[in-house]
């Protein structure tokens, strides 16, 4: 049940921010994407996932080590 929910969540996140990427708001065009922070070294991290790359990153793997979505999902419990 908690990986249907959490598929079911990451689905519609993804739908949303693809059909708001590139939509006018007012007089401007927004870009959306996975939200992101800085690392110790002043590197992005993906907090969540990475919308262009298609890929999770959790905060115990290192910012050069990226899971796909299979990965992450796997990991996790039921």
């Amino acid at each position: 049940a908690k990986k249907q929910r959490l598929h079911r969540y990451f689905q519609d996140a993804e739908t949303a921010i693809t059909s708001m990427n590139g939509q006018w708001l007012g007089t401007r065009k927004i870009r959306t994407n996975w939200a992101t922070r800085k690392g110790p070294n002043n590197e992005p991290i993906t907090s969540t996932r990475n919308r262009d790359s298609h890929n999770i990153q959790y905060g115990q793997e290192s910012s050069s080590s990226k899971l796909d979505f299979n990965e992450v999902w796997n990991r996790t419990s039921d």
